[in-house]
């Protein structure tokens, strides 16, 4: 900023005048945190709580992960995870595979409860593409 508080053309024009205009606003950005939560929610050692959390909070941010992201969360030994998972499907690319993937998954690991969490999703999706 300029001794008046405006923003020069030249600062507009440097190599990173969004990383500038960021660093300028002082707000924190609704993406912040998001890598940190999915550390969390894919290293197996955390606690599985731990990892429900930071996937609630991955979906709370309504972020759009590419199924190679979701995958292993589905595949999890931990019904909470695979679970907890499957509200990421609502905002994932791709949703009707994964949603086919999770259906799999409780076939093959006789999660009733999991396969009952998959027909509430299907449900609030509508028809799926």
């Amino acid at each position: 900023l300029n001794d008046n508080g405006f923003i020069t053309f030249r600062e507009l024009v440097s190599a990173d005048p969004a990383g500038f205009l960021k660093s300028q606003a002082h707000e924190s950005q609704p993406d912040e945190g998001i890598l940190d939560d999915l550390v969390v929610a894919t290293h197996t050692d955390n606690d599985h709580k731990n990892r429900c959390d930071a996937i609630e909070r991955l979906a709370d941010a309504a972020v759009s992960f590419p199924p190679v992201t979701i995958l292993p969360l589905l595949h999890d030994e931990d019904s909470a995870v695979r679970t907890y998972a499957l509200a990421l499907i609502a905002s994932g690319v791709d949703n009707s595979s994964l949603i086919a993937e999770a259906k799999a998954i409780a076939d093959s690991t006789g999660d009733a409860s999991f396969r009952q969490e998959i027909q509430i999703l299907e449900s609030s999706l509508g028809p799926l593409n």
